[in-house]
């Protein structure tokens, strides 16, 4: 095949020419990122029970959602989090199950859980299909002149629904400041003056802000609607409401035994910015599979033009931004790829001793990345620092480096022009098959990475895709189009003699070859002695699944006890930020609190992510690593920010360990059990070791149980001899 290809030379190019355009268009349409998305096959069910406490959310809603989700086909793993007022069930399916599939089979089971659940309590919704690498973009709201409840209902009303207008973004979450509530205030003295109930008030409410249909009416040959509107269009509306009528005719409305105004609604989270309060901000979703970059433009192009639309002084200003992380990663991967040709590329040329044979076989390298690329996109998978940055060129040239060798070989040792054009088919040819081969064992040692699943199969399946290509590609060029191009190309080299760097290299290497051949003995035992001195260390090296990559800021999980209220938290968080900023590479802190409303996140008070902003590395103190920034922010915060325990981490790795295993950390032990209070024992004991393990950092412990509560137990005889209902009684809880 290969001796038919070269003497079809016109053939062979077209070939060549056609699989470049292939990667070309393969290189147009490559999504980019920066690391691979690793987040398992998932689907959440979220549940808002704002009027539940925690072990009342497990019974009524997650018990039952989990119960209804059992045999799901393709289901792997349950877990869930219940907490005051949210619940948050996760279901995790094998790798091979479509994602709508799996939602699609949720979304039918739903339909019964909802049904279980009464509508007072909550509805279990699906959450956004996202991954860990999702959160593209967050920004805040800048204004001088505006409330935090302003700018909230600005986010939630004008910037929320344009940009999840925007392709490629499935959700925006909006974050601080506090939900406009309109408030009827009941007053239980003018109530009693009256003798009302609260539930005749609630049932006058509910009853006259409401529209109806009339239907239509037909005259002169047209038809009219009938409507009546009865819905309350501005807050006085509601407070004259007529709740009874007096038997003198004098009418008794909301006004007259309850305060109405509008304020914030209850919530259990905040958004605080630089020591200074509170601010409002976003966070938005990609939906999964997209380029992370496109969408990220896109958003970019939306919020310029929402800024131009807003209220005087009201700014949207990002502070974490992927496509800045994506930029910086795929700019240190291309000066890596740069930087391996090009010393591939020299060495090849000083070992070949020709500059056109170093450069055709150079030209394998652009050649084989372009049919990964068209590879990558071809299985669904992204360009990054995994699929590009494990790249080894010296394995990608070795086909053509023995055949252009070869073929050198072949042409000086013939003098004639035209015979020397034969001379190096005929050793292309001969070096196919050995070519072949080494490629072959090369694929078949890199194969067995493909079978790994889980987050295993995730990380490194990209390396075996982009490698088994690019080597495809490289057996290609090297059996196709080298033999086509090589007769031309190397018709003119006829030199006998061996490149200068190899006749040094051979001048050193005989006498070290004559010596080992004459002491064979000594030569081996010096051998094992280097062996041994070069292994000895390996059992000292750390070993890490992956290295971790400095995404250019910090995030920190705070965690705070249990009981702690939404302004303490807020109080902290303050406190925490002013600390920081103390920092000189700190460019400024935000702070997350809590959850907010429509959030998945079951995080309370308790938690909070604290986001640091950092200056570019050039202006960073000399001799400074992140890990003793990290090391310098710790001690910064451990005597300033009473009860808090502070763990470090990244933005993107603290969001990819949560959505994996339920936790915002490397390495997680979890307890398993039927009384809570002997595993929260268990647990604490597990801390203390883990604390004292050489190389721990930041080790916490999850608290189940423990927020203060006031529990009313209604006591049914002595409210059925008071002739009054439980359901009187909870009204006025």
């Amino acid at each position: 095949m290969v001796a038919w290809l070269a003497k079809r030379r016109g053939l062979a190019l077209g070939l060549s020419f056609l699989l470049l355009l292939v990667g070309i268009a393969g290189l147009l349409r490559i999504p980019i990122d920066a690391v691979p998305d690793v987040t398992n096959n998932q689907v959440q069910i979220v549940t808002a029970a704002p009027a539940l406490a925690a072990g009342e959310v497990e019974k009524t809603v997650t018990l039952k959602v989990e119960r209804a989700m059992a045999g799901i086909p393709g289901l792997r793993e349950v877990r869930s989090i219940s907490k005051l007022g949210v619940s948050v069930v996760t279901l995790i399916f094998h790798d091979e199950i479509d994602i709508y599939f799996a939602r699609q089979q949720v979304g039918e089971r739903l339909v019964g859980v909802r049904q279980e659940i009464p509508a007072s309590v909550g509805r279990p919704e699906l959450g956004p299909i996202a991954t860990g690498l999702g959160e593209i973009y967050m920004f805040e709201l800048e204004s001088s002149t505006h409330t935090p409840e302003e700018l909230r209902t600005l986010m939630d009303w004008r910037i929320g629904p344009k940009l999840r207008q925007v392709p490629g973004v499935i959700e925006v979450v909006s974050f601080g400041g506090a939900v406009k509530q309109y408030r009827v205030t009941i007053d239980p003295g003018r109530l009693a003056a009256h003798h009302i109930s609260l539930d005749a008030v609630r049932t006058a409410l509910e009853r006259d802000n409401a529209n109806a249909g009339g239907g239509t009416i037909e005259k002169a040959g047209e038809q009219i609607a009938l409507r009546g509107v009865a819905r309350f269009t501005d807050i006085s509306q509601i407070g004259d409401v007529i709740v009874r009528t007096e038997e003198n005719g004098t009418p008794i409305t909301v006004a007259m035994l309850a305060d109405v105004d509008t304020g914030a609604a209850f919530r259990q989270g905040a958004m605080t910015k630089n020591g200074k309060g509170e601010i409002v901000g976003g966070s938005v979703l990609m939906l999964k599979g997209q380029n992370s970059r496109d969408v990220v433009a896109r958003v970019k192009e939306e919020i310029k033009d929402l800024n131009e639309l807003l209220p005087k002084g009201v700014r949207i200003r990002p502070y974490l931004d992927r496509a800045e992380f994506i930029d910086r990663t795929v700019a240190t991967v291309f000066r890596n790829l740069v930087e391996g040709a090009a010393i591939v590329t020299l060495v090849l040329l000083l070992t070949l001793g020709s500059l056109r044979a170093g450069l055709l076989v150079a030209g394998a390298i652009p050649f084989s990345l372009l049919i990964a690329f068209s590879g990558l996109v071809a299985t669904g998978m992204s360009a990054n620092v995994m699929s590009l940055g494990a790249v080894d060129f010296g394995i990608v040239v070795e086909g053509a480096v023995v055949v252009v060798e070869h073929a050198l070989h072949g042409a000086a040792r013939e003098h004639h022009r035209l015979m020397r054009r034969r001379r190096i088919i005929d050793a292309c040819v001969h070096a196919a098959r050995p070519v072949t081969v080494a490629v072959v064992i090369v694929l078949l040692v890199f194969l067995p990475l493909a079978s790994l699943e889980d987050v295993e199969g995730k990380m490194f399946r990209p390396v075996v895709v982009s490698l088994v290509f690019m080597l495809a590609g490289a057996l290609f060029y090297a059996l196709v189009l080298v033999p086509a191009v090589a007769p031309r190309l190397l018709e003119g080299y006829s030199s006998t003699r061996e490149p200068l760097l190899v006749r040094a290299l051979r001048r050193a290497y005989e006498p070290a070859l004559d010596w080992v051949l004459r002491w064979p003995k000594i030569a081996l035992v010096l051998g094992m002695a280097i062996a041994a001195v070069c292994i000895a260390p390996a059992g000292r090296i750390g070993a890490e699944f992956l290295p971790r990559i400095f995404e250019g800021a910090f995030a920190i999980d705070a965690r705070r006890p249990v009981s702690v209220s939404v302004s303490q938290a807020i109080s902290l968080s303050n406190e925490t930020e002013a600390a920081l900023l103390e920092i000189p590479e700190v460019e400024k802190v935000i702070s997350r609190i809590g959850r907010t409303e429509g959030s998945i996140d079951p995080a309370g008070p308790e938690s909070s992510d604290v986001f640091i902003i950092l200056k570019p590395r050039g202006e960073w103190r000399k001799g400074l690593t992140p890990e003793s920034l990290i090391e310098e922010m710790d001690k910064k915060l451990g005597p300033r920010v009473p009860a808090t325990l502070h763990a470090f981490s990244q933005p993107i790795e603290m969001r990819v360990n949560d959505l994996i295993a339920g936790v915002k950390s490397d390495v997680a032990v979890k307890v398993f059990g039927e009384d809570i209070a002997v595993m929260q024992d268990v647990a604490e004991k597990i801390r203390r070791v883990l604390s004292d393990t050489p190389g721990s950092a930041d080790v916490k412990m999850e608290i189940p149980f423990g927020m203060p509560s006031f529990k009313v137990t209604i006591d049914r005889d002595r409210a059925s001899r008071l002739g009054i209902a439980p359901r009187a009684v909870l009204d006025a809880i």
